[in-house]
């Protein structure tokens, strides 16, 4: 109990529910536990499709043609890169994420600016708040220093390096995150 007041904790009156009461309250957990393990299992096929289809598309290079079907499975041009060491379709190139996208180091507000308690704009303090698609609020700041911006890409720069999430509003991002 390293926050809580054991004293308190010792006095704390425990309401009592009658039988028919608390099945009510297990039924309807029941039902949010079936919900939320329906929502993980429709997240991972949804997640398995999106693996298969960046497979077609980007390593098999089978996206859609102008036609609708699939490119190089339909007589779509690939061309030797030699600097990739493979087949790329025609009009591909390789490159760095720099040349075609503005990427933003973030920044580290004035750590006395931090609270939990929603003062401020939205912090996020690298991966640790990443979570399946969307970072999770838990932090803010009352001096915002690098901002992102709602739908920009966040992309982890320390460990794990590499992971992605979307921001869905505007928010401060620190050091371990760009955009």
């Amino acid at each position: 109990m390293p926050r809580g007041d054991q004293d308190q904790i010792m006095t704390f009156q425990i309401p009592e529910f009658e039988k028919p009461y608390q099945v009510n309250i297990a039924d309807y957990l029941t039902l949010l536990d079936k919900k939320i393990e329906l929502n993980n299992r429709i997240n991972s096929e949804l997640e398995q499709m999106s693996k298969t289809i960046y497979n077609y598309w980007f390593v098999q290079f089978d996206f859609p043609n102008e036609e609708g079907k699939p490119y190089k499975a339909s007589g779509g041009e690939i061309v030797w890169n030699e600097k990739l060491k493979m087949e790329i379709p025609v009009g591909w190139t390789d490159g760095k994420l720099s040349e075609v996208a503005n990427i933003t180091m973030g920044q580290s507000p004035d750590g006395d600016s931090y609270n939990e308690e929603g003062k401020g704009m939205v912090f996020f303090q690298g991966s640790t708040d990443f979570n399946f698609r969307f970072p999770l609020v838990r932090m803010f700041t009352t001096a915002p220093s690098r901002i992102a911006h709602e739908e920009d890409v966040l992309l982890s720069v320390r460990a794990p390096v590499g992971t992605l999430n979307v921001a869905n509003e505007k928010c401060c991002i620190d050091e371990d995150l760009q955009h």
